[in-house]
């Protein structure tokens, strides 16, 4: 008994230090755990503060924008299309999407500032049994959301990383270019609302080169890969969720596959 006892007493500096350092390296963890998503915020302020800073003329000058891309499925089957636009108007600029994958179509289009502090995004989705549509004001450090879920619009403060509607691409772009993990907030039109406030989504963005980068839902373990061109228009987006994905494409080349597209004279008109 005294035996044991001894031994136990001489062990007892060598079991102190092993404990202190399991103490240091659990500190240590939790520090990372927390550290990181604050160090991914602080990044996509910073992006944001730079776009506000030198104005999205820096980046998108005052040509205006066309783009198509073709869907396809996991076989490479075209399923739908969409079509983007961006123009230069009053000081700010203008955008739109309208993209149309089996029997869903969607109508989008957005308006902002040359700071990205203000601005408007009307959205509309519809399917063959019901039609959402989703109104976005941006406007003196503070958010209106107005769906068609809900009555009465609910407005919030502005958190410190939000992505303005129409500005998501700049920063994704940005934010590959920079090699470095993000965090933003994001509003999406099938659940703007919950009751009693706006539910702003957390998404991860991780870089995979400088012109790519991953996009996670947090919460729904979505996810969707964004490649640009050195220009940092969007080359393709693959939903790895659905096994869908976007390819840049002519208009020539989408009408092959689809008859019933919509004559270009109907884009013309993207009101609402």
């Amino acid at each position: 008994m005294s035996a044991t006892f001894q031994n136990t007493r001489n062990k007892r500096p060598l079991l102190s230090i092993i404990m202190l350092g399991v103490l240091l390296v659990s500190v240590g963890i939790a520090w990372m755990v927390t550290r990181e998503p604050q160090a991914a915020r602080a990044r996509t302020e910073d992006i944001l503060d730079e776009i506000r800073s030198r104005k999205l003329s820096r980046w998108w000058g005052k040509k205006p924008v066309e783009l198509w891309y073709i869907a396809r499925d996991k076989d490479s089957k075209p399923i739908g299309w969409q079509r983007i636009t961006r123009s230069f108007a009053a000081g700010g600029y203008a955008g739109t999407r309208q993209a149309h994958i089996r029997d869903l179509r969607i109508s989008e289009k957005w308006t902002l500032n040359n700071d990205a502090t203000a601005g408007v995004y009307i959205g509309q989705a519809l399917t063959s049994r019901e039609i959402l549509q989703t109104r976005i004001t941006l406007k003196n450090d503070e958010i209106t959301v107005h769906s068609g879920l809900w009555n009465e619009p609910v407005k919030s403060s502005v958190p410190s990383n939000y992505i303005p509607e129409g500005l998501a691409t700049l920063v994704f772009f940005l934010a590959a270019s920079g090699h470095e993990d993000a965090s933003c907030r994001m509003i999406f039109d099938a659940d703007a609302v919950i009751p009693g406030r706006i539910n702003f989504h957390s998404v991860k963005l991780l870089p995979e080169g400088s012109r790519r980068i991953r996009h996670v839902l947090t919460r729904g373990r979505y996810e969707m890969i964004y490649k640009f061109d050195s220009k940092g228009f969007i080359e393709r987006i693959e939903y790895l969720n659905e096994g869908i994905t976007y390819t840049r494409t002519s208009r020539n080349e989408i009408s092959k596959h689809f008859e019933d597209m919509p004559g270009i004279d109907q884009f013309k008109d993207e009101s609402f």
